[in-house]
């Protein structure tokens, strides 16, 4: 790591980089960084959840949902809405709250919360 330190602190004393030159700068202010979350995470589940069993799915929100409390952090925003809408539509179509998501994938399963 120092090595590494070392040649970034060459290449950008050597004037290879221009401090003031914003490519593509991000303006968050106008965004809301939970809706901006689920957003990504229903476009592409793969990536939070390393591949997109159902199973996965159910861990990955599950764990969200007690892991934020062990950890005492503030619920996430939607997250129960989300799971119970899943455990309500699971129930409903096969009679328990965990069943679809050993049916289905983690896409088919996100396709039941669209609007």
């Amino acid at each position: 790591m120092a090595e590494l330190k070392t040649l970034v602190t060459q290449w950008f004393d050597a004037g290879r980089f221009d401090v003031d030159e914003r490519v593509g700068v991000f303006d968050a202010s106008d965004t809301d960084p939970c809706e901006t979350f689920w957003t990504s995470f229903v476009r592409r589940p793969a990536m939070y959840l390393g591949g997109v069993s159902g199973w996965r799915l159910y861990c990955f929100l599950h764990g969200m949902r007690r892991g934020g409390d062990w950890l005492g952090l503030p619920p996430l925003p939607r997250l129960s809405e989300i799971v119970d809408e899943l455990a309500t539509q699971s129930r409903e179509a096969y009679g328990s709250d965990f069943a679809a998501y050993r049916v289905y994938d983690a896409p088919g399963l996100l396709e039941w919360l669209a609007p």
